[in-house]
């Protein structure tokens, strides 16, 4: 069974085995993919707030992070 996960901006894969999404915790927003089959979740980029994720052609991952010193911009990562 996946873990409950408190998440948003959920964003498919186009292999259709992973998604990428936001998770809450603790008044941040972490960068997680999912794996669709087990359900295993893997934080790819912690810290700040992240937002809007959406998988670019060559699978890597663009969003938008801000945090307390960082105004809003759209990073990738890899």
């Amino acid at each position: 069974k996946a873990p409950a996960l408190d998440s948003g901006g959920v964003n498919w894969n186009a292999d259709g085995l992973r998604l990428v999404a936001t998770r809450s915790r603790r008044g941040r927003s972490d960068l997680v993919t999912i794996d669709v089959a087990t359900g295993a979740v893997s934080e790819r980029a912690g810290g700040g707030t992240w937002g809007s994720p959406h998988w670019t052609a060559d699978g890597s991952i663009l969003a938008e992070y801000t945090d307390y010193a960082t105004p809003s911009e759209f990073r990738i990562v890899h």
